[in-house]
């Protein structure tokens, strides 16, 4: 290198794997020499162009974020802007509003009950509306209380299900107790009825139906006979179908359209009819549609008649029909349900 900052080539041969370029400026070029193979410089430019790209991404992200976030703080949809809030009812609860298919049906009033009073199809009914004492306190002050009946009647199973009487009183369906429990909601008073001088024994009944005549018929499960109960007069009575069914029989029964009550199959095959007007019993075979044991519990009379049993074990909802004696699926995965002309 000369005094003028030049390198300059003095034509020697250069040391192995040293190149010695030719005369450059310092001070523009600097003075270098290599041992590294050129790709070695394509290399470095090619992460620094990946390193520039990856951090204007990241910037590109964080500053996108950013004004997503302030765009949606100003323009947000009006359903973010509100929350849910559960009505309170300072007064009385407001009806509940009927499915379209019962709009004709009063049943669904909450503050009403409605007794048959023309079996016809469709049928009649009288209503008579609840007045609750004090009205509908808020739901802060509503309580739960009990009425202690062991000195009454004891053991375990007593009742399976309740009817509501005329006189707004309600009766308890024996099932492995001796007696009817009759209970009186206006005063929580409970008194008994027994009934071991006519049926006893464990699983006699399972639900109850209130008759037009205002009389409630128990519903036989393991019971040899139908029960009848009168409320006015505290009179029992039973009808005899040991001939008929055996066995754990039926859970649950419907009042019919006509005033019969159907009774809904538990293990036997058939469908239980009883007429409490005369209180006659017949069945209807169904073992041709389904068997088992276990099959329904409960029934519900739909608003076009039919009476739909609820499946317990049972693969398929049936509807009764209508015209008796048939004994119709309505389709086979899902339904059935029964009806009596």
């Amino acid at each position: 290198m000369d005094g003028t900052g030049h390198l300059r080539s003095n034509g020697a041969r250069p040391e192995s794997g040293k190149t010695l370029l030719p005369e450059l400026p310092v001070r523009e070029y600097g003075t270098f020499e290599t041992d590294l193979p050129p790709r070695f410089q394509k290399n470095k430019l090619f992460a620094a162009t990946l390193g520039l790209t990856l951090l204007g991404t990241f910037v590109y992200l964080v500053l996108g974020g950013i004004v997503g976030i302030v765009i949606g703080a100003v323009f947000r949809a009006p359903s973010m802007r509100y929350r849910i809030q559960l009505p309170r009812f300072a007064g009385a609860l407001p009806p509940a509003k009927p499915s379209p298919s019962c709009s004709r049906s009063a049943f669904f009033d909450m503050s009403s009950v409605q007794y048959p009073s023309n079996y016809s199809h469709p049928p009649s009914y009288t209503t008579r509306t609840l007045v609750p004492g004090g009205g509908h306190p808020e739901e802060s002050s509503w309580r739960f209380t009990t009425v202690n009946i062991s000195g009454k009647v004891t053991g375990n199973f007593k009742y399976v299900g309740g009817v509501l009487t005329a006189s707004c009183k309600v009766v308890f369906v024996p099932c492995d107790a001796d007696v009817v429990g009759i209970f009186d909601p206006a005063t929580s008073a409970f008194s008994v009825v027994d009934i071991s001088a006519k049926v006893r024994g464990r699983n006699k009944y399972f639900g109850g139906v209130l008759a037009p005549s205002g009389k409630v018929v128990f519903v036989p499960w393991h019971a040899a006979q139908v029960g009848i109960f009168d409320p006015s007069t505290h009179a029992f009575s039973v009808v005899d179908i040991s001939a008929a069914a055996t066995g754990a029989k039926y859970v649950g029964g419907v009042l019919a359209p006509n005033g019969r009550i159907v009774f809904v199959p538990w293990d036997v095959n058939n469908v239980g009819i009883f007429d409490p007007a005369i209180s006659a019993f017949s069945l209807i075979d169904i073992s041709a549609t389904i068997t088992g044991v276990a099959k329904y519990r409960g029934g519900v009379l739909a608003p076009n008649g039919r009476v739909v049993f609820v499946p317990s074990d049972a693969a398929h909802v049936y509807p009764f029909p209508h015209s008796l004696p048939q004994f119709a699926c309505l389709e086979k995965k899902t339904s059935g349900f029964a009806t009596e002309s």
